[in-house]
């Protein structure tokens, strides 16, 4: 084992927005190389185990006012595992101890700090892509093989380790449709989208010609070990008709580059069959 006991305990008042915390451990009978501090899955030290004579003990600055969860973790340099007593490799935060704690706010004011919000992501596209979307290699009119879908790109000054997509359309007033995580439809609904970093994007399918729907993105990061979750503001909503379908051979026609100046007619036969069947495929 290589830590055994952990204290935490606030020892001083808070100063602004922060306080100081007294962290304590004790070794066992395994030195780790390192011992890194974390708070609410930020690392806020981080002691050299034989630089500092096997130091048990630091200041860290922490909110004020706010729950929080330290956790001590012992590690090997450059290592993501290390030796259990039996000498099986084990991941690094196995050995990982915690406490939580509530700190005091300002003097006097008995006022719960909250966490400054992290900075909203902002919606940089939105358009639709529509249902025709593949062509064959000669002059032949649009297959429909796909529904039409809205897609939707996002960017954010901070990086995140997920990012969370809802959306809302105007469909029929009466059923009074609200933001609700239990549905994921075309109607409305919400996602979330993994993978580290300061951007990302989503497809919605099946959305229905000639509807206008919202969306908005927040960051999300799970915190230390999944814990207490820190989410952004939400982005300002992006809104985003989806085009009726088309409702003329010609201009379907037109748009699969199919010259129509002569007419239409010499298109409606062909030797694999009716232009019908191949829009059906």
């Amino acid at each position: 084992m290589y830590l055994t006991s952990l204290n935490a305990r606030q020892v001083g008042e808070a100063s602004g927005l922060t306080c100081p915390v007294l962290i304590e451990w004790e070794y066992g009978n395994q030195l780790p190389d390192i011992v890194e501090i974390y708070s609410d899955g930020a690392k806020v030290a981080e002691i050299d185990v034989a630089a500092s004579l096997q130091q048990k003990s630091t200041t860290v600055s922490l909110p004020a006012g706010t729950l929080v969860q330290v956790h001590v973790c012992g590690r090997l340099f450059e290592q993501e595992t290390l030796p259990d007593e039996t000498g099986r490799e084990q991941y690094w935060k196995v050995f990982c101890l915690w406490q939580s704690l509530v700190t005091k706010a300002l003097p006097g004011t008995g006022e719960v700090i909250p966490d400054p919000p992290k900075p909203a992501p902002r919606i940089t596209s939105a358009y639709v892509i529509p249902a025709s979307a593949v062509f064959l290699a000669f002059p032949m009119p649009v297959i429909l093989k796909q529904r039409n879908k809205i897609r939707v790109s996002w960017a954010s000054a901070q990086a995140f380790g997920a990012f969370l997509v809802r959306w809302n359309s105007n469909y029929d007033n009466q059923l009074n449709l609200k933001w609700d995580a239990r549905k994921h439809s075309p109607l409305g609904g919400e996602v979330r989208v993994d993978g580290e970093g300061k951007s990302g994007s989503f497809e919605l399918e099946g959305v229905l010609p000639g509807l206008e729907y919202e969306f908005v993105v927040k960051g999300r990061d799970s915190g230390f070990f999944g814990w207490k979750p820190i989410y952004s503001e939400w982005s300002s909503p992006q809104k985003i008709t989806v085009p009726e379908n088309l409702d003329s051979l010609r201009q379907y026609m037109q748009l699969s580059n199919l010259d129509t100046s002569q007419g239409i007619r010499k298109y409606l036969f062909v030797d694999a069959g009716s232009i019908k069947s191949f829009m059906q495929r």
